[in-house]
């Protein structure tokens, strides 16, 4: 799945407060009024209801596509609409969600609206901000897919060092899996589930933190569908 950076072109306002342009991540809460009363868990700021409106232009193959929203943190609760209409949203402020638009999009301009609702103050032991905090994404995609965050690594040994690869798909194909350090490919599988082992691996550690490289591909005859990669370290807690 294709993933555009989205923070450009952000109109922002407060509840009956003006319009202005912003690219995110943006922090809401640093246009609020500093008071001793607020507390300084919040740095002396109080909370409130924000809305974040972007416009998307939508082609025939945009509108017959698959198209996601991510979101990679919102403080607090967050409702998003399209063309007025409620299609998602997320209640913690601390984690990643998404927002699915596919079949929802129309021809031409299509409106983006974000409402943001940290009023219920204080609710936090330290500063929080408000907003669109962190990165949005589009995610698009066209047949077969990778799910976005759809792809797994757990390490099961170190002696001999071995990975357990998951891979989670949309639709069908065949999918090809290649491990690489400093760019030489050091295991290779295939499959939805699969269990590869690196000869003569590096461990990660915090003073040696060796990393590699998990490139998946998506496949459907000859033709690639989609592609992931990932970053890890090999290395077991108990």
């Amino acid at each position: 799945m294709k993933e555009t950076l989205w923070n450009d072109d952000w109109l922002f306002f407060k509840e009956g407060g003006e319009r202005r342009a912003v690219c995110l991540p943006h922090d809401a809460m640093l246009y609020e009024e500093r008071k001793a009363e607020y507390g300084n868990a919040s740095g002396y700021y109080p909370g409130g209801k924000y809305f974040y409106e972007k416009k998307l232009f939508a082609d025939a193959g945009l509108c017959a596509s698959v198209v996601k929203l991510r979101f990679e943190g919102i403080y607090m609760r967050s409702f998003v609409y399209l063309n007025g209409e409620h299609v998602g949203g997320h209640v913690y402020g601390y984690t990643v969600f998404f927002v699915d638009l596919t079949g929802r999009l129309r021809e031409g301009e299509n409106t983006i609206l974000v409402e943001v609702d940290n009023s219920l103050f204080p609710n936090a032991r330290w500063y929080t901000g408000s907003g669109i905090y962190r990165d949005v994404y589009l995610c698009t995609a066209v047949g077969s897919y990778i799910l976005p965050d759809g792809v797994y690594v757990e390490t099961v040994s170190l002696s001999p060092a071995k990975i357990r690869v998951r891979t989670e798909i949309a639709g069908s194909g065949t999918l090809s899996l290649r491990v690489y350090r400093k760019g030489l490919c050091v295991a290779e599988g295939d499959g939805a589930e699969a269990l590869l082992q690196i000869e003569n691996a590096e461990l990660w550690s915090a003073d040696s933190p060796a990393l590699y490289e998990l490139r998946v591909q998506l496949t459907d005859g000859a033709s690639v569908c989609d592609e992931s990669s990932l970053r890890f370290g090999v290395r077991m807690l108990q």
